[in-house]
């Protein structure tokens, strides 16, 4: 059922698990989502087989393809008179029978800054994923077919372990589809507002800490209580005290488990009211 005013962006590779729309399964290859306005509110049979000569809108060609024809790929139109000789990389994948609608906003010309903060995912090896270069997707930090009529297309990466990867949201990123904190150089009425891509400096690295050599014994060694950050939202102003032992179960933060050892918390005054990503 779509809305009238509302454009809809058509996969046409076939390969999308958001069917009958794109969620950027095409990139690496010569597809791109047909974007298409609804000019009453009414319900439209879309094409899923990928063969429809009146695309993106079902024409019945489905009826004269193969009953195992899901999940195979096909030259495009060839079940038409006229058939298409193109290359294996760049043949569509069918669906069987129209499928229902949702609705997509209308395409962008520029970057747009998510949000101003990285996205953690669980990523799992193997797993191909698909970053939103536009920032305009829905389904952030990964592409939903909103670039549709642009010049953007999603940046295609595969894990190679399963783990948490912190994706770029501000799209501005020189280490994209990654964070490499360039958000916090960006204004912070950011989010929602549109940029050229790569427009904001990279951050200079921060001179380091002289390093305190603190002589310890096999008892008192610290523990790593995870591997990974673990993000908070500090308050500007406010005193937090860092567990350094590690056996602290409020992690990142200190609860006392360190007493009898030489062990102390660090603490940390926040100096903005931000997200921070602290060691654990």
């Amino acid at each position: 059922d779509v809305k009238a005013g509302e454009t809809y962006y058509w996969c046409t590779c076939g390969k999308s698990k958001n069917q009958p729309f794109c969620d950027g399964a095409h990139a690496g290859s010569k597809f791109t989502p047909i974007a298409w306005t609804a000019s009453a509110s009414e319900t439209k049979h879309f094409c899923a087989c990928k063969q429809a000569g009146t695309a993106p809108f079902c024409d019945g060609t489905h009826q004269k393809m193969p009953q195992d024809a899901v999940g195979k790929a096909y030259a495009p139109k060839s079940f038409a008179k006229q058939e298409v000789q193109i290359e294996e990389a760049d043949k569509v994948t069918p669906h069987h029978s129209p499928i229902a609608t949702r609705p997509f906003k209308p395409p962008i010309s520029q970057v747009v800054c998510a949000k101003k903060a990285p996205i953690p995912v669980d990523v799992k090896a193997g797993e191909t994923y698909y970053w939103c270069t536009c920032g305009k997707s829905k389904n952030q930090p990964f592409c939903d077919g909103s670039h549709a009529g642009t010049k953007f297309t999603p940046t295609a990466w595969t894990a190679p372990a399963s783990e948490t990867k912190y994706f770029c949201a501000c799209k501005q990123s020189a280490s994209a589809p990654f964070c490499d904190g360039t958000h916090k150089q960006m204004p912070e009425d950011a989010e929602g507002k549109a940029f050229a891509p790569l427009s904001f400096k990279k951050p200079e690295p921060k001179p380091e800490a002289p390093k305190q050599e603190v002589q310890i014994e096999n008892a008192d060694k610290v523990v790593c209580a995870k591997r990974a950050p673990i993000a908070v939202d500090v308050k500007a102003g406010e005193t937090y005290y860092w567990c350094t032992c590690g056996k602290s179960e409020k992690q990142p933060f200190c609860d006392g488990s360190h007493a009898g050892t030489k062990f102390t918390p660090a603490v940390w005054v926040a100096a903005t009211s931000e997200t921070k990503y602290f060691c654990a």
